[in-house]
């Protein structure tokens, strides 16, 4: 089967994007690899995005299949990233990451409190509206207020109400 020219050069220059951003991928993933306990799991986001990324070249770049100068293409754009800006890139992300943990840390202690103070008085508040909701008034059609247990039928079971 020939391809016009054209063709191969759309699908050779999304291979070469798709090759940039699989290395970009790789150096935020090894990023996050430097302090995880689980080291595994940044490998497998990384292999789970290359497969993503190949079935997307080959489906949708590739009208079908994946050419072998499309992976010759995705590999130079991986050289082409790691040749020339890996280091930097590695050391923004650092940054990047290290701002993200350090901001975290400093609002964990107060989050963790109002956190356990809603857990306290969220009980309290849920049974206060509860008991609110129950007796409640209600306006019916005519303007007029009656209570809200003339409004409802009881169940025979568990006495639920329903509106």
């Amino acid at each position: 089967m020939d391809l016009p020219v054209y063709l191969q050069l759309r699908q050779a220059a999304a291979s070469f994007a798709a090759g940039i951003a699989a290395a970009l991928v790789y150096d935020v993933l090894a990023v996050l690899r430097l302090g995880a306990r689980l080291r595994v799991l940044p490998d497998i986001a990384f292999c789970a995005f290359l497969a993503a990324m190949y079935f997307f070249l080959g489906l949708e770049v590739g009208d079908g299949g994946l050419r072998i100068f499309m992976l010759v293409f995705i590999f130079l754009g991986m050289w082409a990233y790691f040749g020339l800006s890996r280091g930097k890139v590695r050391r923004l992300f650092c940054k990047i990451f290290t701002i993200i943990i350090k901001t975290a840390n400093i609002i964990k202690k107060p989050v963790k409190k109002i956190l356990v103070m809603l857990k306290k008085y969220g009980k309290i508040l849920k049974k206060l509206f509860k008991n609110l909701w129950e007796r409640c008034i209600l306006y019916n059609k005519n303007g007029s207020l009656e209570s809200n247990e003339k409004n409802t039928r009881k169940s025979p079971r568990k006495n639920r109400v329903y509106r």
